[in-house]
């Protein structure tokens, strides 16, 4: 059915080329990341090439994300639930990717904005730990890489001082589970609450909520209970019931024409291993990494517009492993950026983090370069 969908967004956007307003951009960029301290050495390089494509009218749009990849490398990277660098691309040898991660139609009325077509879903806050996040896979050497799109019809609804409503329909390639959910945002000066229902497929319900409150520093927070069906036997699901939550702080300071953002988060699954032993016997579900509590904390120093440096750590508050990854971001030209981040990894032996876990290797090296037009 998808297929059927985008063929008729393209041939709309196709004939209302002469009306529409076209703008076209999008970029180059280089990935490399290496694995060191451990046997063999491993690296992987990956070449994508992406174009952005917006027609636009007064009150509709289509837009679309084309990406066209060309990944190599030695041995894989071996991504887990446990690795920081489990959403990087994983390749043998030589593939060359084709990915669409968004084709899709917008229309604006006086019933609410629709959205029919491919594109992201977003709940709750954008923080790294989002309880409400619809997928939550990640990869902190890279947290800007695109997550997945999902084929969805939406629709969302100002209204007035009362905030603003969404829900959505969607599916997989072929819509053979349905999926579904439900947003309501209110919120007034400094204070941003919202309350979130989820169905994600094989009788997984989500229900939460969270907040934002910027007093002396921004505190945010969120909550989400995860739920089997009510019609379906406890334990007979993939998905038993459990709890998330998190609790942040965030806080801008300004250090002459300089700017230092700092960050501390902490998040908890209640499905989550608690111990070593623990470790070997969790399973990823739908919460972020296996363990069941986090600390991160995050620095980033802006020293003018061309530079920024920062430091993100991430540790297992149950067992005490962890990683550190100082990172600079560079404008080395106009339209021209260049990402550097370096991962240290430590734990005992059998911890979540340990180098030990992944063959060894305890040093990472992720650089991109990226040329924007």
């Amino acid at each position: 059915m998808y297929k059927y969908l985008y063929v008729i967004l393209i041939i709309l956007f196709s004939t209302s080329l002469s009306y529409a307003k076209l703008s076209l951009g999008g970029a180059l960029e280089n990935r490399s990341t290496m694995m060191a301290g451990g046997s063999p050495f491993e690296f992987q390089n990956f070449s994508r090439l992406k174009f952005d494509l917006n027609y636009k009218e007064k009150n509709w749009r289509i837009y679309s994300d084309i990406r066209l990849g060309l990944m190599y490398g030695k041995n894989n990277l071996g991504g887990s639930g446990n690795d920081p660098t489990a959403n990087i691309p994983i390749a043998q040898d030589t593939d060359i990717i084709l990915d669409i991660p968004r084709l899709y139609m917008k229309i604006k009325s006086n019933v609410g904005t629709f959205t029919i077509g491919k594109t992201y879903l977003t709940f709750g806050q954008p923080e790294l730990f989002n309880v409400l996040e619809w997928y939550k896979n990640f990869s902190l050497l890279d947290p800007t890489e695109t997550k997945p799109g999902v084929n969805l019809i939406s629709w969302d609804l100002g209204i007035g001082s009362y905030g603003k409503i969404g829900m959505f329909l969607g599916g997989d390639d072929k819509w053979e589970d349905v999926l579904g959910g439900v947003e309501y945002i209110f919120g007034m000066d400094s204070f941003e609450a919202g309350l979130v229902y989820q169905y994600k497929g094989d009788n997984q319900n989500v229900v939460g909520g969270f907040f934002k409150a910027d007093v002396v520093v921004a505190l945010l927070g969120s909550y989400a209970y995860h739920a089997n069906d009510i019609l379906t036997a406890s334990g007979s699901s993939l998905y038993n019931d459990y709890h998330e939550a998190s609790l942040g702080v965030d806080y801008s300071f300004l250090i002459g024409s300089r700017t230092l953002v700092v960050k501390q988060t902490f998040y908890f699954n209640s499905d989550g291993a608690r111990d070593k032993k623990e470790l070997l016997t969790t399973t990823l579900g739908d919460y972020y990494f296996r363990g069941g509590g986090y600390s991160y904390t995050s620095f980033m120093f802006t020293i003018d517009q061309f530079i920024q440096v920062g430091l993100d750590v991430i540790v297992n508050v149950f067992d005490g492993s962890g990683s550190a990854l100082p990172r600079g971001i560079f404008q080395v030209a106009n339209n021209l950026m260049l990402d550097i981040s370096m991962g240290s990894y430590f734990g005992s032996k059998g911890s979540e983090f340990a180098p030990t876990n992944k063959g060894g290797y305890n040093f990472s090296l992720f650089v991109k370069l990226e040329a924007s037009f």
